[in-house]
């Protein structure tokens, strides 16, 4: 663009010279997204009474990424607690973790939450901690999983505190103790015992263990041309039932197997029978009250024969309960 000529030269210096770059308008850079084009959307293909759609693996897989420093939570109240919303829960746990910056809570339902850090060494300070009471609740944290569904959602991790036996001191740094408790669950932190090295006897780390998989007590690891079996104890082994998929009881304790309350129904459900089957029941009626009287006649015969008044005879009494049951 030229410079514009100005006859007054009074003037002239009010003149500037137009940007040359204004950027992109709002309606310019909608049309150059990539995810506003309609024809950037995947197709919708029809399948009987369902769609199914196909989404970018690329950005699934870098929110996977970017996930990877989250914590699941889940919140339970105790009777007569009040009710805690996502709001009372952040100041809560702002006071509990003051030394974290720009963390973020957002609630998924059913009492649980999902927390995202700035940083891998916050989440695990975090996590480390497990349960954290509110004093109107206790926040129990867990490891982040994908496809997590709060409706369908049945804990079986949990933290345990493991020791490796025996372990030569070449092998104490805190790299190499994370990358062998690796083999019995997800590494989280290792004491202060461990750390400065006060005894040798055993390396302690606390690991995120799944507890519905099988828990191993030796691992081989594996050198430069050498390899060597690592006894583990666990501290604390929790106890985790297959069959309900929960943490703390044994079949044993089940109360859904083993519930000692009695069944209550809904209702009485009448049922239309037969005349046939009319009969037949008072017949068995019938019968089953004559066996009964029979046995009681028997028995009172013998208490009256071997009685030390033989003079009193059973025939009256026989003849009164036959007529008793003469109505029946």
């Amino acid at each position: 663009m030229s410079t514009p000529i100005c006859t007054w030269s009074f003037l002239s210096s009010l003149v500037t010279a137009l940007p040359e770059n204004l950027g992109k308008s709002f309606a310019q850079a909608v049309t150059a997204s990539d995810e506003a084009q309609p024809n950037r959307l995947p197709p919708r293909i029809r399948m009987g009474d369902k769609v199914y759609i196909k989404i970018s693996q690329k950005v699934y897989e870098a929110e996977i990424v970017d996930c990877q420093l989250h914590l699941h939570g889940r919140v339970t109240l105790q009777k007569g607690d009040p009710s805690l919303t996502t709001r009372g829960l952040k100041q809560k746990l702002v006071g509990i973790w003051p030394q974290l910056r720009n963390w973020f809570v957002t609630p998924l339902g059913r009492g649980f939450f999902e927390f995202k850090f700035q940083s891998m060494e916050d989440m695990k300070k975090v996590w480390a901690m497990n349960s954290v009471n509110l004093k109107s609740g206790i926040l129990k944290n867990f490891y982040w999983s994908k496809d997590f569904d709060p409706l369908t959602q049945t804990q079986s991790h949990a933290q345990l505190w493991i020791r490796l036996m025996h372990l030569p001191q070449e092998y104490w740094r805190q790299t190499t103790l994370f990358d062998i408790a690796s083999g019995f669950g997800t590494p989280i932190s290792i004491n202060k015992a461990t750390q400065s090295r006060l005894f040798g006897h055993y390396a302690r780390i606390l690991v995120d263990v799944d507890m519905s998989d099988t828990l191993f007590e030796t691992v081989v690891v594996e050198c430069e041309g050498y390899a060597f079996p690592v006894i583990m104890e666990y501290k604390r082994k929790l106890a985790f039932y297959q069959h309900c998929k929960l943490l703390g009881h044994y079949i044993q304790q089940c109360h859904r197997l083993n519930s000692t309350q009695p069944q209550v129904y809904s209702g009485y459900q009448p049922k239309n029978f037969t005349k046939q089957e009319v009969q037949k029941s008072k017949d068995a009626s019938v019968l089953l009250v004559s066996q009964k009287v029979t046995t009681m006649i028997e028995s009172l015969q013998f208490k009256y024969t071997t009685s030390i008044r033989p003079r009193i005879k059973p025939q009256p009494l026989i003849v009164l309960l036959w007529v008793w049951l003469i109505p029946i």
